[in-house]
């Protein structure tokens, strides 16, 4: 028996509805990825020169994809590619540009000894951040690209000095000018030291001069040369009544209070005649000195007499 052949026909219509069918089925799913927003994914990349992008894989606002170049060094001792990829990696920016080498630079965020700021300092893998121990702030700072610190004593709380501040009124250590230290609630004025008071080696006038020095109260004890008064040491000064060298006034110079008064001199003398002369006190540079001049028609009460 013969095979039969079927043959199935089809219209042009059935082709095209069948066409147009497949065509929306791919549009519907294209539709569907589209507007469906994966789950927004964080991730580290580094490029280059050890640039930290943090970026997500969908674009999301919430995300650093703009990929804007305006670099920042962060403590972690990384280059991020801007600020918002530093934040969303949740580190502390140092300073803006390319971190550079972390051996060799130290940084202190707080600009150095800055008791009324809380600040840490880093360098590298090390950190430090100022703290409060028994009554005292241990601040930290950068000196010659060194980590280093000091020991504050005041009332510290959360890494920073309180507002009890010592304060000094003749600006520092200044023994020629009469100060006041205050410090919590308590006064050092400076004062005068004299011969035999307390201390029987102090054989001239002294000064206990009162300063402060990172924050706390410290003192040093100045011999005053030309005396001691009123909390400071005294300046070497001399004044004379008779204005200078003048032989026909009796005068006295005066040095720190000491005195010295012009005196008439006779010579005896048996081989000829001589003539009294005045030895006559005057300053010169800030101090005594003094010079005789002969008195042709006398000496009288430290004056020569005029003919």
């Amino acid at each position: 028996m013969a095979e039969k052949e079927i043959v199935i026909k089809t219209t042009g219509i059935g082709t095209t509805v069948l066409l147009v069918l497949i065509l929306v089925g791919i549009l519907a799913i294209g539709f569907i990825l589209i507007t469906s927003e994966p789950a927004c994914v964080k991730g580290k990349l580094v490029r280059g020169e050890s640039v930290v992008i943090d970026c997500c894989s969908s674009g999301s606002y919430e995300c650093n994809c703009d990929l804007v170049w305006q670099p920042v060094c962060a403590e972690d001792g990384q280059t991020y590619i801007n600020p918002t990829a530093a934040k969303l990696a949740n580190v502390n920016i140092l300073y803006y540009g390319i971190c550079k080498n972390k051996t060799e630079t130290c940084y202190d965020s707080d600009g150095g000894k800055n008791y009324k700021v809380f600040g840490y300092v880093v360098k590298g893998n090390e950190k430090r951040k100022d703290i409060c121990k028994g009554g005292t702030l241990v601040e930290y700072y950068c000196d010659n690209n060194e980590i280093k610190y000091v020991v504050v004593k005041c009332e510290c709380e959360e890494g920073v000095c309180k507002e009890n501040e010592c304060k000094d009124t003749d600006g520092g250590d200044n023994p020629s000018v009469p100060g006041r230290v205050t410090f919590n609630d308590r006064i050092y004025e400076d004062f005068c030291l004299t011969q035999g008071f307390v201390q029987t080696h102090v054989q001239k006038p002294s000064l206990v001069e009162y300063y402060c020095e990172n924050n706390v109260v410290k003192n040093k004890t100045y011999t005053c040369e030309y005396g001691c008064e009123k909390g400071r040491c005294l300046p070497k000064t001399c004044s004379d009544t008779d204005g200078g060298i003048n032989e026909f006034v009796r005068g006295t110079v005066e040095v720190n209070g000491k005195e010295y008064t012009d005196y008439c001199v006779y010579p005896q003398t048996l081989t000829h005649v001589a003539y009294p002369y005045v030895v006559e006190y005057y300053c010169k540079n800030g101090n005594v000195a003094n010079t005789t001049i002969t008195c042709k028609d006398g000496c009288k009460d430290g004056a020569c007499l005029e003919g």
